[in-house]
């Protein structure tokens, strides 16, 4: 062969592999935002459900204002998840929070004058459309992590991934969820 086809055929290879790993580049930064996008679908989510304690605290307190033991349990984990950083410790203070709410709502079964609030079923209601709300956003998120994982943790596409400092992300599970979820994930 001329030595001019050899350098056509490396020219040809060396664009092939350099338009490769520009493609793999754009494709793991869109699961990056994509991931981002659906990280904040859940944060604004359990925002709302943080506005919402409050309200519900409020409102059980002007029935049952003796059990102080219980409001100050679910303030605690509402701030403590106000606080959480990541998925999984944001993971960890939403089965804390969920935790004492179920205690309160526990509590609010012996105060008919409670289970009668109108303002009390209300505020359920907004819990119960806003956990269903997170559940969404949650899989959206954990679809999302799966696919920027796998792209980051697959051959050949880990080398660009580590080039471009590319790195796996935490999935958003509860942490009863672990178990269960995490061989069916691939992890």
């Amino acid at each position: 062969m001329a030595p001019g086809a050899w350098t056509f055929i490396a020219a040809v290879v060396i664009g092939f592999v350099v338009a490769w790993g520009v493609l793999t580049r754009n494709r793991l930064t869109q699961y990056r935002k994509r991931a981002d996008s659906a990280w904040q679908d859940i944060v604004s989510e359990i925002q709302r459900r943080w506005d919402l304690v409050p309200l519900l605290v409020e409102t059980a307190r002007r029935y049952a204002s003796h059990e102080s033991a219980v409001f100050d349990r679910v303030t605690r984990a509402r701030d403590q998840s106000i606080d959480a950083k990541d998925p999984r410790e944001q993971a960890e203070a939403q089965q804390r929070l969920q935790d004492a709410l179920f205690a309160l709502y526990t509590l609010s079964e012996g105060y008919p004058k409670l289970q009668a609030s109108e303002n009390f079923h209300a505020l359920q209601a907004s819990f119960s459309e806003t956990e269903d709300r997170i559940q969404t956003a949650r899989r959206a998120y954990n679809t999302v992590v799966r696919e920027l994982n796998l792209a980051v943790y697959s051959f050949p596409r880990r080398m660009v991934a580590s080039m471009f400092r590319f790195r796996p992300r935490d999935f958003y599970i509860l942490p009863h969820e672990e178990e269960d979820v995490m061989p069916r994930m691939g992890y």
